[in-house]
């Protein structure tokens, strides 16, 4: 009887430790994970989004359009393949930071004509799962836009913003936003407030109907091909990098 208790103990024992290791050494995901391309993190420098894709500002000489000082801009990376097929080209945007380093917010991927668009889409839905039926953004000036998925535009969206944010970084986020806007705007009313929270962190579009708009800047660097290209896919963090500032 002596040897069963002390079995029984010991396997006890061992089962308390095994789930204890397995909650440790395996952490749940407690955070719905945000869209991205794949080695390329949002908010990372020029730097370190360019070597995911094998190259670098002094490779891509005048397609690397940026300041100096702060790193804002856009890049445009030829030919690389995303998503199951090769784009024509892939204009990278990023805001200017204090270090100069700048920070990815964006990527515009322009397929052509020829692209197999649904093996993009496909692509897409397996690693973001479903379009949503809409997305709606507001900025901060309290203006709102509905983006809704129809034939030959697909949205996705991440995570609300409000639920990256504790209460003292929203109180935060508000006033930096308010504080940077001209004396004669006004700040957003607490009902804009609550539909800015809202704001996917990062919003996704898939188009065989894409309309491109670009800084004149970068338009200038880029080919006709890509220019008049319908095929696209947007992946934009805007508002991920908003929130993240006050982290």
């Amino acid at each position: 009887m002596k040897k069963s208790k002390w079995t029984a103990m010991i396997l006890g024992t061992l089962l308390t430790a095994s789930l204890l290791c397995f909650s440790a050494c395996n952490p749940q995901q407690t955070e719905e994970q945000d869209p991205s391309i794949p080695d390329m993190a949002w908010g990372g420098s020029v730097s370190d989004t360019l070597k995911a894709l094998d190259t670098d500002t002094a490779s891509l000489g005048e397609q690397a359009v940026l300041d100096e000082s702060t790193g804002a801009g856009n890049v445009v990376v030829m030919g690389v393949e995303l998503f199951g097929q090769k784009t024509e080209g892939a204009v990278l945007g990023f805001d200017g930071t204090e270090d100069g380093k700048g920070a990815f917010r964006q990527a515009v991927l322009y397929y052509p004509d020829n692209a197999d668009m649904e093996k993009v889409l496909d692509e897409l839905k397996k690693q973001y799962g479903e379009p949503a039926e809409s997305l709606s953004l507001t900025d901060s000036t309290g203006n709102t836009e509905t983006l809704t998925t129809a034939d030959g535009h697909q949205y996705w969206g991440g995570e609300a913003i409000g639920d990256k944010l504790d209460d003292s970084q929203k109180k935060a986020l508000r006033e930096k936003l308010d504080s940077s806007k001209p004396d004669i705007v006004k700040g957003l009313d607490d009902s804009q407030w609550e539909s800015y929270l809202k704001n996917p962190s990062v919003t996704v579009h898939w188009s065989t109907d894409f309309q491109s708009v670009l800084e004149q800047n970068a338009a200038e660097k880029l080919p006709d091909s890509i220019k008049t290209s319908k095929n696209a896919v947007v992946l934009n963090a805007r508002y991920l990098l908003e929130a993240e500032s006050v982290k």
